[in-house]
């Protein structure tokens, strides 16, 4: 599931570089201080190994360069050896590097809270992050309480940090748009039917979407909702468990008792799957939704085959709604045919929101890196955070790819030879690092100038979100616990939500399924999470 989240902010990465204007994260401050650091500054580059996702089509192993390479390399004294891992081999890779004292300087990779994460610590595999002073920007970027779930042992109040965090957005809370329903606005207002204030309303509107002809073609081949994947049918839940909104049956939430408890065990996910339920018996929901595969959801949706599509409401995922339709319909208006729906009320009246993982993946260093590489790669780290390298590594080049106009960067058009536009982008394979420290959904709403109809309704939805909307209390720490039965935390939402909705009796498989978990393992995990927790 974050894998795929982590893909709609891939997208809000290769789009955003062809912006027309921005102002990088204003807490930033300049990392060329002399200050920071009272060693000597070595007279030749220090050469820093970093394994990072497909780092090798940033900087070729052959020692290629490019201006912002160059800038970014000269800027901090250093020079960076790529050693390439891809999505499919990282994991392993990284495992054998390590237990054979191979391991880069520094080096991505998600095991916070397992259990490689805690022997990692105590063989002294990594080196503790020291105090992050000398380095303002990554210590403004990870300083903040919502990052101390990194931090090593959990809950210690003498816990350290042994990872830098690549965090998803500079304010955690944005992340809510990383869930929502997409919708036809069009054929809404073609028809006269109006945005569902309720469940029972929003079951309505998918039926007639499936029923009613809403296209007005005269044939009977429309569906109601459909999903990018059943994970991001999750946000269905908002007004029963909001808990389950991100798709994941790992969640934990307080019960009456206050104790911690797992999300799928609820009075309110029950009451979730029975409203699914009635809303995919009445034909409002894909009869598909279960076999699903690649995008063949979003084809659906951007093909004017469904009414509506789970996925995300940020900036990446409307995005990429938009490229897609606008290829089968050139010049439409992204404003008039799209919109997202707005949650609904929990029975206690409020709306909620949750609070998703501030980040995905870290990086590493080696322990056996000395002092100056340790220093170099948290520098690396400051720089990215700061408005110079905010911009570099998204912009390009000062002069010559951009220019700064009161206070905002306006991007100097180019074309190459056969007259296409090209951004910065595509002439500096380097700026692919721009995703190091952090991925780039900050970017879409920082940028007023980006896109500007698909950014307003991201910035919108994200803005109601946070004006009318509660958190909801998950115990976001417990994916960061290493407890004994950690390994039996096997719940997975898409193989239950499947199979609740599609069986005959909801509540009786509702509750067959809790059984199940807490005979195999579920009684213990509550009870160690709970005192890991106290």
């Amino acid at each position: 599931m974050k894998k795929l989240i982590v893909v709609s902010l891939v997208f809000v990465m290769l789009f955003s570089m062809a912006a027309c204007g921005s102002k990088a994260p204003e807490e930033t401050t300049s990392t060329t201080s002399e200050e920071k650091t009272a060693a000597a500054e070595p007279a030749t580059p220090v050469e820093i190994s970093l394994a990072f996702w497909s780092i090798g089509q940033a900087i070729p192993e052959d020692g290629g360069t490019d201006p912002v390479l160059d800038k970014i390399q000269s800027t901090l004294n250093i020079k960076i050896k790529p050693v390439n891992i891809t999505w499919d081999d990282y994991t392993q890779k990284i495992q054998i590097w390590a237990a054979s004292s191979q391991l880069p300087d520094a080096f991505a990779i998600d095991v916070v809270g397992t259990a490689t994460f805690d022997e990692w610590i105590k063989q002294g595999v990594v080196k503790e992050i020291p105090d992050l002073s000398p380095y303002p920007n990554l210590k403004a970027a990870i300083g903040t309480p919502e990052y101390d779930v990194y931090k090593y042992p959990l809950g210690d109040p003498n816990a350290k940090l042994y990872c830098i965090p690549r965090i998803n957005y500079r304010d955690p809370n944005w992340s809510i748009n990383d869930f929502g329903v997409i919708v036809r606005k069009d054929w809404m207002a073609a028809k006269g039917w109006s945005e569902p204030t309720d469940f029972n309303e929003f079951t309505d509107l998918m039926v007639k979407f499936a029923k009613e002809d809403p296209d007005g073609n005269g044939k009977n081949d429309t569906i109601g909702l459909t999903a990018y994947s059943v994970e991001f049918l999750g946000w269905l839940f908002n007004s029963f468990e909001p808990g389950l909104i991100s798709g994941s049956s790992k969640t934990m939430v307080r019960d009456a008792n206050g104790k911690w408890t797992p999300v799928f065990t609820t009075q309110g996910a029950l009451d979730g799957y029975l409203a699914i339920k009635n809303l995919y018996d009445k034909g409002g929901l894909d009869k598909d939704f279960a076999t699903l595969k690649g995008e063949e959801g979003l084809d659906k949706f951007v093909a004017g085959k469904a009414g509506a599509l789970a996925w995300g409401a940020n900036y990446g995922s409307l995005f990429y709604v938009h490229t897609r339709y606008d290829k089968l319909h050139p010049g439409y208006k992204f404003e008039d045919t799209f919109s997202v729906l707005k949650p609904f009320k929990n029975k206690d009246g409020n709306y909620y929101r949750i609070f998703s993982d501030p980040a995905w993946s870290e990086t590493y260093i080696n322990a056996e890196a000395d002092n100056v590489k340790t220093d170099k790669i948290l520098k690396l780290f400051d720089f990215f955070f700061s408005e110079e390298g905010y911009r570099i590594t998204h912009f390009g080049i000062e002069g010559v790819d951009w220019k700064l106009e009161n206070g905002n960067v306006t991007i100097i058009p180019q074309t190459d030879a056969s007259g296409k536009t090209i951004t910065a982008f595509d002439k500096y394979p380097s700026i692919k690092l721009n995703s190091l420290a952090e991925w780039s959904g900050t970017g879409s709403y920082i940028n007023p100038q980006l896109y500007p109809q698909v950014q307003a309704l991201a910035l919108n939805m994200r803005d109601w979100w946070l004006n009318n909307s509660k958190v909801y209390e998950t115990n976001v720490g417990v994916k960061f616990l290493n407890y004994p039965s950690k390994a039996q935390n096997v719940a997975d939402f898409k193989t239950d939500f499947t199979r609740i909705i599609m069986s005959k009796d909801t509540a009786k498989t509702f509750n067959d399924v809790k059984d199940e978990y807490l005979k195999n393992g579920y009684s213990n995990i509550i009870k160690e999470v709970n005192e890991a927790m106290k």
